[in-house]
């Protein structure tokens, strides 16, 4: 291209080169091709017709509406770092050009961003930051963001949650497949919930109030790893860790209040499930009520009770029969019981796991109990039988009411522990009365 320029001579018959080129990357693409159009013709502004420059730049803008044209413009080559220069001083100058040549901001700004994210990212960052900062240009911010996002190869790095949160409302008034991708910049698990949580109501009347259309879905984003001692917090930061308690109430927030309007706006997928086990499986007691708070499937029965054929029903069957959470839990329990980070008597213990272990809760899983949790309990210090009875483990071990009365009938050393024994089991409770 740059040959055939320094042939041209006659004004008339560089419009009709450029134009005619701008038509050539139209079909062929290129990033490379679009960045040197770029330059040669921003050298020549000032010679060419008025609508060339714009031309082209609405040109790139329209490309990548089409994810198939957009694939062929995503070639990054070495050698463009070398006009880095050249666009460091077309942006000094940027806002002056926009206005004196009536180019649109977003457009001219898109193709600026697009090369500095990946040649000048230190640049890039600062540009982004200064339009955010100018608040008769952050809208255009959140336009090129929303156009030009698979052009950001590296991902935008702002630890500012208000940014993220005024983006989505910017996000939230376009067609929901934009409104995704604006989901997509937000860079943790605590921030995108925070996010949905605060806009929950304008999410479910653009695209949920008349009928479920529209779902938010969760998968593959990671947590911050939260700050655990309050002395390391600043409680005026607004951009500090958010305590992962907060997390899980947000989380409740949205479920309550998709339950509340027959709704559902963001399906948590088995990969979010699986990696937040994984990342509460040490046997703390604040993982344990994580765990326990996550567990929640009857929103999705609810929603899609007369949808067999829902992928989201059918996923969530899988995961509720392979019940991961159950055996997390069981596990978390039992070990923090063995292992306590605090003094707890016995009754303590055996209450985390009534109220917290699904085994000993829930009458599905009845074949899984296990006698062993009596283990600890000593019949000579622990009087606190009418608590130990109104726990009904006889209904919990019904199925191995044998094993549950023989695990105290072993522990009787003296005259005494007999008496304690029949305060403990409530007789009344066992079917088989041939037991005793």
């Amino acid at each position: 291209m740059e040959f055939f320029i320094e042939d041209l001579k006659d004004e008339g018959v560089f419009n009709d080169f450029f134009a005619e080129t701008i038509k050539i990357y139209s079909i062929k693409k290129g990033f490379t091709f679009l960045i040197k159009l770029f330059l040669e013709i921003y050298q020549k502004i000032n010679d060419l017709k008025k609508d060339i420059f714009p031309n082209l730049l609405e040109v790139f803008k329209k490309i990548n509406e089409n994810p198939k044209d957009n694939a062929k413009n995503m070639d990054r080559i070495p050698l463009l770092k070398d006009q880095n220069s050249k666009f460091l001083s077309i942006q000094s100058s940027a806002n002056k050009i926009i206005e004196q040549n009536n180019l649109n901001f977003v457009e001219f700004y898109g193709i600026l961003l697009s090369y500095f994210n990946y040649y000048d990212y230190e640049n890039f960052m600062k540009i982004v930051n200064e339009l955010y900062e100018e608040k008769n240009k952050r809208n255009y911010l959140f336009e090129i963001m929303l156009i030009y996002d698979t052009h950001f190869i590296n991902k935008i790095n702002i630890q500012n949650n208000d940014f993220y949160d005024m983006f989505i409302k910017y996000s939230i008034d376009k067609d929901f497949i934009i409104f995704s991708k604006g989901l997509n910049y937000i860079p943790n698990i605590e921030t995108y919930i925070e996010i949905i949580e605060v806009n929950k109501k304008k999410i479910y009347e653009k695209y949920n109030a008349d009928k479920l259309k529209k779902i938010i879905k969760l998968d593959k984003l990671k947590f911050k790893k939260p700050i655990k001692e309050p002395n390391e917090v600043d409680n005026n930061d607004k951009n500090r860790y958010m305590d992962i308690n907060e997390v899980i109430n947000k989380i409740k927030s949205i479920i309550d209040f998709c339950n509340d309007n027959n709704t559902f706006l963001i399906y948590f997928t088995n990969n979010f499930w699986q990696y937040t086990l994984n990342y509460y499986n040490e046997p703390e007691q604040d993982n344990i009520l994580i765990c326990f708070d996550l567990r929640n499937y009857k929103l999705v029965n609810k929603i899609f009770k007369k949808d067999e054929a829902s992928p989201i029903k059918k996923e969530a069957k899988i995961y509720y029969e392979r019940d991961e959470f159950a055996i997390i839990l069981d596990q978390l329990s039992k070990n923090y019981n063995n292992n306590p980070k605090k003094d707890m008597t016995n009754m303590e213990k055996l209450n985390l796991i009534i109220k917290y272990n699904p085994y000993y809760s829930d009458p599905s899983y009845s074949k899984n109990v296990d006698c062993s949790i009596f283990d600890p309990f000593d019949l000579n210090t622990d009087n606190q039988f009418d608590k130990f009875r109104q726990m009904e483990f006889e209904s919990i071990f019904k199925d191995n009411i044998f094993d549950y009365i023989r695990k105290f009938m072993d522990k009787i050393k003296t005259i005494l522990n007999i008496d304690a024994v029949i305060k403990l089991i409530n007789i009344k409770n066992i079917v088989d009365k041939n037991l005793f």
